[in-house]
Parts: C-alpha cells; structure tokens; sequence
C-alpha cells in the first residue's frame, strides 16, 4: 500500500510539495480553501494527483463524495500537522 499525504493549501509550495511526494510514490491529496490557480489545476490532474478548492479542512474530512477519506485514516496526520 502506497503512503499517503495530505497537502493543505494550493499556491505554488503546494502544487510543488504534491508533484514531488507524488514523483517519490505518495498517494496525494491537496486541499486548499481558496480557489487554485488553472496552471496548478492542470498540473496536478496531469499527474493524477486528487485535489479539492473552495474547501476548509473540514470538507476534507468525512466527504460523502470523497468516502474513502474518513477521519479515522487522517486524525494523527491532522494532529501531526497541527
């Protein structure tokens, strides 16, 4: 099973923290409350990253569009980041 890596926030770090944990075989997802610039969009979707705009973290968790991403899976990251 690869690991998996949530990236909160889309600006440039972002979209590049989410293209090189992806290139080293993370299973990403970055989310960003505000609105990713199409440049970053692109290029996370040509690299089959998962992402999500427009969201606080709480989107993130417990999504009925997203089940496979439960709270149980992320709470000590989520602590971890805190």
């Amino acid at each position: 099973m690869r690991k998996r890596m949530v990236i909160l926030g889309g600006g440039e770090s972002g979209a590049g923290a989410a293209l090189l944990a992806n290139m080293h075989g993370y299973d990403v997802f970055l989310s960003d409350n505000g609105s990713l610039k199409d440049i970053y969009k692109q290029e996370l979707e040509a690299n089959n990253i998962s992402f999500e705009d427009k969201q606080k973290i709480r989107g993130l968790l417990n999504k009925p569009s997203n089940p496979d991403m439960t709270t149980e899976r992320y709470s000590t990251l989520l602590l971890w980041l805190q």
